[in-house]
């Protein structure tokens, strides 16, 4: 269902870009895409021809790969900045002995969106 709607996303920004509505994206037509979808391709443009040509799933499959690994690599920065969060949190609030209570475990974990749960 989400790879649905994404794809639509993409057509309809694909069919944007298809200025000649030939079904594919040349190169220049490809450069202005990354105004359009805030991201570069012209290390892709760069390497086509003047006879190459994209079709909308060669450019469905680029483009989703890119926004892929930003969401990966924005989810991996998320946990780090939670971890490090909560080590701060952690060394803020345990005892001097070491120790650590629940309390200020639950109240460290809601800080930064989480919860043991019941």
């Amino acid at each position: 269902m989400k790879e649905r709607r994404t794809r639509k996303r993409y057509q309809a920004i694909f069919d944007i870009l298809d200025d000649d509505s030939s079904g594919s994206i040349d190169a220049e037509e490809l450069r202005e895409s990354s105004e359009v979808l805030g991201i570069s391709l012209d290390h892709i443009a760069d390497d086509m021809s003047e006879s190459d040509s994209l079709s909308f799933e060669e450019f469905f499959q680029i483009v989703n790969k890119i926004f892929a690994d930003e969401r990966q690599e924005s989810a991996a920065q998320s946990r780090a900045m939670k971890e490090g969060y909560l080590y701060i949190l952690y060394e803020r609030l345990r005892r001097k002995d070491g120790s650590f209570t629940l309390g200020c475990f639950r109240k460290t974990l809601a800080a930064i969106g989480l919860s043991l749960g019941n």
